[in-house]
């Protein structure tokens, strides 16, 4: 079967573990778009490319320099027919792939398709290297980790890192030259609001917004798991769309990330309005409901004051972060062992965990070194220079005094 009506394509274009499956599901329920599992079609059209460019090339005894208005014609032909066989049965008038080799043909989609649009997904990079070290615990050998964990096989944290950096820098780059086409998504704008993400991207894709395209797609048609083809397994047993995931990259030890790969990392976070590696405080996308009645319970129980024993006093100010909800630093004076909140307060040192981490660690119901080993709590540098055995003294001091009221 085929289509008859003109089919208009779009590309998803995004690092592996952004959202691209639960992105592509949301569209695909749109009676106007449809959007399949991973065909990488990208490189397809590479390929068929380098057959012309061979072909030609021999025939004519000289380089292709630019391939002629025909033979694009002819490519375009060949990637659109499965385009068109997939739109067929619904009708959709847009065609939206998801392949994850997309960033790296953008040239070449470019020149076939000249009035494609671009959806530039993106996730904070901390999260995507948390979803992909989950995504591949026994292996690199997909998502296209492969040549960047190859070559840095004592530090994986760092080769997914570079991984992200890699794809984003040059979806980046391609949004800025071609801003007329291009639409920036955020992963944590999609799942705390998608109707409005949803209905943002229906008009740039010149469909008409639907406010059941985000209930359709994780409704029960999608607990089946045989019927994904590649993409994240996860989504077949989603039902809801939800921000569960969002801040799971912080237990990740920053010290894992060189300095002037983290450098070139913070750059592009400006670029795209995340705050900077190492900085204090929640993601735009990280505050819900839950961690801040959670706030309330942890400023409850934070003590007013510690007793500190002499060999931790000192004129350092020494804090306490979670780092999932606004407004929740409080700063404790090693010299007189005071704790007040200062959410704008500059400190020396800093302990950093979730809000419910650090409810549960102000309760002693933690194993405390197997979190810090693990990032669940992290120390900033100047805590680290305070030395990590006074840092645990001072967590056992607010052990002690838990409970109390301020």
């Amino acid at each position: 079967m085929a289509s008859k009506g003109r089919v208009r394509p779009a590309f998803i274009v995004t690092a592996g573990r952004s959202g691209s499956t639960l992105l592509r599901l949301i569209l695909d329920s749109h009676p106007e778009v449809a959007a399949p599992g991973e065909t990488n079609l990208p490189s397809a059209v590479a390929a068929l490319g380098n057959v012309w460019y061979t072909v030609c090339t021999d025939l004519h005894r000289t380089p292709m320099r630019e391939p002629p208005a025909a033979v694009l014609a002819q490519i375009r032909a060949a990637v659109t027919a499965p385009m068109r066989y997939y739109c067929a049965p619904s009708g959709a008038r847009v065609f939206c792939d998801k392949s994850l080799d997309a960033p790296h043909q953008l040239g070449t989609l470019n020149e076939v398709f000249p009035r494609a649009r671009f959806i530039m997904l993106h996730r904070q990079v901390l999260d995507v290297v948390a979803s992909g070290l989950e995504a591949c615990k026994y292996g690199f050998d997909k998502l296209g980790y492969a040549p960047f964990v190859q070559g840095s096989v004592t530090n994986v944290v760092a080769a997914l890192v570079e991984h992200w950096l890699v794809v984003t820098s040059r979806a980046v780059a391609w949004h800025q030259e071609h801003a007329d086409r291009c639409i920036r998504i955020r992963y944590e704008d999609l799942v705390r609001d998608p109707v409005a993400v949803v209905g943002t991207l229906c008009g740039f894709l010149g469909v008409a917004s639907d406010a059941r395209t985000v209930e359709n797609a994780v409704g029960e048609a999608l607990i089946d798991p045989a019927a994904m083809t590649a993409g994240d397994p996860k989504v077949a047993f989603t039902h809801q769309v939800h921000a569960e995931s969002v801040g799971h990259g912080n237990a990740i030890p920053l010290e894992l990330i060189p300095a002037p790969l983290c450098a070139e990392v913070n750059r592009l976070l400006e670029a795209l309005e995340y705050p900077a590696l190492g900085a204090v405080g929640p993601t735009a996308a990280s505050a819900d409901p839950a961690a801040a009645r959670t706030l309330a319970r942890v400023r409850a129980r934070m003590p007013a004051e510690v007793r500190l024993p002499a060999s931790l006093r000192t004129d350092m100010k020494f804090s306490l972060c979670a780092d999932d909800v606004n407004d929740a630093r409080w700063i404790l004076d090693l010299k007189t062992g005071a704790i007040t909140l200062e959410p704008e307060a500059v400190t020396d040192a800093s302990l950093c965990a979730s809000v419910a981490d650090l409810e549960v660690l102000l309760d002693g119901g933690s194993d405390t070194a197997e979190w810090v080993m693990t990032g669940r709590v992290r120390f900033s540098d100047g805590a680290r220079r305070l030395g990590l055995g006074r840092c645990a003294a001072i967590t056992r001091a607010l052990q002690d005094r838990r409970g109390e009221l301020q």
